[in-house]
């Protein structure tokens, strides 16, 4: 995950959620992304979560618990 910044125009940065619509996490609706799970099912991530607990969610098999986020 490279991110961007804040304003979406440049890659790399801290920001991963609704910062650019170009191969990010986008979405129209104000401080989330809605997002689809590998078990089918489907959830709001908000645009605040730390970028650690969205990587472990991202992660495969890191062993990472994230918990109710």
């Amino acid at each position: 995950m490279r991110g961007y910044t804040d304003d979406g125009a440049t890659q790399p940065g801290p920001c991963l959620v609704n910062c650019s619509n170009n191969f990010g996490i986008y979405s129209f609706h104000d401080g989330i992304a809605m997002t689809a799970f590998a078990d089918g099912s489907v959830r709001s991530i908000s645009e605040n979560m730390s970028n650690n607990v969205l990587a472990g969610l991202m992660t495969m098999a890191g062993g990472e618990v994230t918990g109710e986020y």
